[in-house]
């Protein structure tokens, strides 16, 4: 055990040693090497996770990881017009791989927290039903983490992050990606776009699913504001900022939606009365969240709306 976690240990420092210098942008960068910074931050941030989530002790470890996989991801689809299209999205579905092993563990842990948070708020509760209810959790999130962890022991997950390594330093880019930075601004402009129009496109009656699509362009936006501010400074980060809010309320409504159907599943399927009463008490407190991050957001949107687009 000592012999693998100093081998685990060497990868780290040996991907922090290769890619860290990539993370500094000079004042001559080009566009590649935006996208290079990116990728190698990301990269190193996904490398250096991998051991906790090994160990299992901390939360945080899955959590970052996970977001390490989502920017590779989004930042490989904004900085599509500077890269190989095959090479990039051929990259991309190894990361969905990677991030469909991480999501029920990320989602299991989340969950639980939420539950207990507001188990220790409810006043006259069946402790017992609640606890079985924990329990049931805690036996998906250890089923989950046996996946997740035999996919970070397979070669698959080895060449991925040998991929990912080669991406930061030599990426398969196309004729262009040696202009200026601070001609990028234009990648902005489509995952704006998109997230203008789905969010005028909602209303009071949308479904879950539409407000969650809206998060994960929200989070795309965040993303590439984020990659770009080292470019652009603070116009950038404000943006970006202003982003992220709106897909921390959309996040607390998915969080609630997941929570319920959850909740639900188990109540149907329970044999004790108790631990079905139980997991509608949950689906109540729930339902108030979701109602109240339907409540939210558009304000939050329209605040977002109105920043000023630091790309043009």
């Amino acid at each position: 055990m000592s012999a693998e976690r100093d081998a685990t240990m060497g990868l780290v420092q040996q991907v922090q040693l290769e890619l860290d210098p990539l993370t500094r942008i000079g004042d001559r960068a080009t566009a590649l090497d935006v996208f290079r910074s990116a990728a190698a931050g990301s990269t190193i941030r996904l490398v250096s996770h991998a051991p906790v989530v090994r160990i299992g002790e901390d939360p945080e470890g899955v959590h970052q990881t996970r977001v390490a996989v989502r920017r590779l991801r989004s930042d490989l689809r904004t900085f599509r017009p500077l890269l190989d299209r095959g090479w990039a999205e051929a990259l991309r579905v190894e990361l969905e791989w990677l991030g469909r092993l991480l999501a029920p563990v990320r989602d299991a842990e989340v969950l639980g927290a939420r539950l207990q948070e507001r188990l220790e708020r409810m006043v006259g509760l069946e402790l017992a039903s609640a606890k079985m209810l924990l329990d049931g959790l805690e036996t998906d999130r250890l089923d989950a983490r046996r996946r997740l962890l035999g996919g970070l022991d397979s070669r698959r997950y080895e060449e991925l992050v040998v991929r990912l390594v080669r991406a930061a330093l030599e990426p398969l880019a196309r004729g262009g990606a040696d202009r200026p930075a601070l001609n990028l601004g234009s990648l902005m402009d489509r995952p704006w776009a998109k997230l203008s129009r789905r969010a005028a496109a909602l209303g009071s009656g949308s479904s879950d699913a539409a407000l969650h699509a809206t998060r994960i362009d929200a989070k795309r936006v965040r993303y590439g504001a984020e990659a770009l501010a080292p470019v652009f400074g603070k116009r950038a980060s404000r943006f970006a900022s202003a982003a992220e809010a709106l897909q921390e309320v959309l996040g607390e409504h998915q969080d609630a939606v997941i929570a319920m159907a959850w909740l639900a599943y188990r109540g149907i399927e329970a044999d004790d009365q108790a631990v079905a009463f139980t997991a509608g008490r949950f689906a109540e407190l729930e339902a108030a969240s979701r109602s109240r991050a339907r409540a939210r957001w558009p304000k939050v949107w329209k605040r977002f709306e109105r920043s000023k687009r630091f790309w043009r």
